[in-house]
């Protein structure tokens, strides 16, 4: 068989002829044209990633930046913030009574308006030339309290007195542990305070004047304690004349005891007396085992 004679069923047909002899001149222009399209495919594919890329991290990080602003502000409230926190204690303005024999009695009135916190800090009266030791003292949740400093020698009657606090401690009430304060209060100071007289008379040299306050207090809590302080106050009309305190020892439960305070001065005119327990009923220590 002659090599350059095709097999009769192998013979090309001038279609066959036309396009093979088309795609051997069109062969360089093809190859071009593919290689202008995967360019073209490739530089498409390149600007879309950029795209998708510049909307990612430009235009919905920044939109996901401000969704988080939105809601650490929402989380994060200053108003409510600042409702959580206590509100500062309120101090009136010190006063300065005659303690007698030379000597001053200092008092001032704080209120805690708050109904979640009690707090502690060091307190302590100051004036002209003479400054108190600091006390460590309490005040329960809505609370207006006074405190004082008995005895303060003095030749002459003290001036600017003011009464200084530092290192303030907060305390808030466990709701879990406490859900009913008012009722928690209640059932532990419930001293019941009775046969409340004032007199003043002439002591048995008749050198000076001895003025007492004596009262009865019942303990009506189902709790006993180790101390209990009563402060006691004298008015003439509205005005605090003068303050003096006591602690009473071991207080049992449905116990009653009589009480007495004493002055060594002349108390005359007084219309009215108050007595006033003060216990820290969050302090385990005050109780007594029952």
């Amino acid at each position: 068989m002659d090599p350059n004679v095709l097999p009769k069923d192998e013979h090309m047909t001038e279609k066959q002829l036309r396009f093979g002899y088309w795609f051997v001149t069109h062969k360089l222009q093809m190859r071009q044209a593919v290689t202008v399209m995967l360019f073209v495919l490739c530089v498409g594919f390149l600007l879309f990633t950029v795209g998708m890329l510049v909307k990612l991290y430009l235009l919905e990080d920044a939109s996901s930046r401000a969704l988080e602003r939105s809601a650490a502000q929402s989380l994060v409230n200053p108003n409510a913030i600042k409702a959580a926190l206590p509100k500062a204690l309120t101090v009136k303005p010190a006063e300065v009574l005659d303690g007698g024999q030379g000597r001053f009695d200092t008092s001032v009135r704080v209120t805690n308006a708050n109904d979640d916190f009690w707090a502690e800090w060091d307190g302590r009266f100051a004036a002209d030339g003479a400054t108190t030791t600091a006390k460590t003292n309490f005040i329960l949740p809505g609370e207006t309290k006074q405190f004082v400093d008995l005895g303060i020698d003095s030749a002459t009657r003290l001036r600017n007195v003011r009464y200084e606090m530092g290192n303030l401690r907060w305390h808030r009430i466990n709701r879990h542990e406490i859900p009913d304060y008012v009722r928690f209060h209640d059932t532990r100071i419930n001293l019941d305070i009775q046969n409340v007289a004032f007199t003043s008379t002439p002591s048995l040299d008749g050198k000076s004047v001895i003025s007492r306050v004596s009262f009865s207090v019942t303990n009506r809590s189902s709790y006993s304690y180790w101390s209990i302080r009563f402060l006691v106050n004298l008015f003439r009309g509205t005005s605090l004349t003068a303050v003096n305190a006591v602690d009473l020892q071991q207080l049992a439960t449905g116990q009653t005891r009589q009480v007495e305070v004493v002055w060594v001065q002349d108390l005359a005119a007084i219309s009215k007396v108050e007595v006033i327990p003060e216990i820290n009923i969050f302090d385990s220590q005050v109780y007594m085992a029952q």
